[in-house]
């Protein structure tokens, strides 16, 4: 029986070495991702958004990422872990990306504490 990809990546994390998660933007290049014999698959919100046709500074709703990821999910096997950028909004509304990954097959969320939009792909003196 197949582990699930919340004990796979448990299990990769608490191991040695390093593991290269490779950056996936939709379903297609999940599967490319899993075709090249990766362990992990990364969903890169700066590639999300890129792939909307907008720049990565807080554009996309947490809806929008959320079905992007979804569709990977479900193409590919592999322990997915999600950007989850700045937690789209304040501190209140960073809890939702968490609930979002422990309810579907997301074993794996970052994000980071800059305010938003960050502005990480216009601004090349940002101050954080």
């Amino acid at each position: 029986m197949p582990q699930r990809p919340t004990t796979r990546l448990r299990r990769l994390i608490g191991g040695d070495g390093i593991h290269v998660a490779p950056g996936a933007y939709d379903g297609l290049s999940a599967r490319l991702v899993e075709e090249s014999g990766s362990e992990l698959l990364y969903a890169s919100g700066g590639a999300i958004a890129r792939s909307f046709g907008v720049p990565d500074i807080g554009l996309l709703s947490l809806t929008e990422v959320v079905a992007r990821i979804e569709q990977m999910v479900e193409v590919t096997s592999l322990p997915v872990i999600a950007d989850a950028d700045t937690g789209f909004g304040n501190a209140v509304n960073a809890v939702r990306p968490s609930r979002c990954t422990s309810a579907r097959a997301w074993p794996g969320c970052t994000s980071r504490t800059r305010p938003s939009p960050s502005g990480a792909a216009i601004s090349t003196t940002s101050r954080w």
